[in-house]
């Protein structure tokens, strides 16, 4: 009952905007039941109600981890999957452009599922920062708002073999520390948002060491949370 109930508040939501267009991201596996629902259930409505159908794409870091023609056997309900990294496919969704020149796209064409060429690896200097200011920031549970940042992407490290950042990421990239700090500093002024939580799978303690440094120049009063790995180089004066 709880399911329908939240199924059906989702597919308001959505259903609200008649949109061409869905897109489903999921990132852990516990997701993968709940997002497979919400396809199928929203389907069902929209024939229901509407007579037509929007396109389902289904995208985000699981999406490198499992078997994609298994999903959409299974669920014949997503007509679509982005995997690896999905700005240039979005944008393509976005763009209305045809589905066999969309980068990574494995898509449905009747009964049979194409898989295009991956998407090339973009440098982060062409990846703008998100746009918080249209969240409900006051509206979260924390007491005080935490957004999440991203200065790298990949894993430096690399010497896990069962990851799935060695999958999901075309190689690691960093952004410059000047321009990782100025997000910061443009959400703290616009947003008065003090506290970060970075999505980073790894930084490495000369990066951390410069974004601290840049922080400090710049005279900036915020809280950060980062992840690390225990390597020699991770001294006591460094934390």
């Amino acid at each position: 009952i709880y399911l329908d109930a939240l199924l059906d508040s989702q597919i308001r939501s959505i259903l609200n905007d008649d949109p061409e267009l869905v897109g489903i991201s999921v990132l852990f596996p516990e997701q993968i039941p709940f997002a497979a629902a919400l396809a199928r259930a929203l389907k069902q409505s929209m024939s229901l109600s509407t007579g037509r159908s929007s396109r389902i794409v289904m995208g985000g870091a699981m999406m490198s981890g499992l078997s994609v023609p298994d999903l959409m056997t299974a669920v014949p309900e997503i007509d679509a999957v982005v995997c690896g990294e999905g700005e240039e496919a979005a944008a393509a969704l976005c763009a209305g452009t045809a589905w066999p020149e969309i980068p990574g796209l494995t898509f449905r064409r009747g009964d049979t599922l194409y898989t295009n060429p991956g998407a090339r690896t973009i440098s982060l200097k062409q990846v703008p920062a998100p746009d918080f200011s249209k969240l409900p920031l006051a509206d979260y549970f924390n007491p005080v708002p935490v957004l999440p940042v991203l200065f790298s992407r990949g894993c430096a490290w690399r010497k896990c073999r069962f990851c799935a950042h060695n999958f999901t990421f075309g190689g690691y990239r960093r952004k410059p520390v000047d321009a990782f700090v100025s997000e910061l500093e443009t959400y703290n002024r616009i947003l008065g948002v003090r506290h970060f939580y970075s999505a980073d799978e790894y930084i490495l303690p000369k990066d951390m060491d410069a974004i601290c440094e840049e922080i400090l120049a710049r005279g900036l009063s915020i809280f950060f949370h980062i992840l690390g790995k225990p390597t020699a180089d991770c001294t006591p004066g460094r934390l």
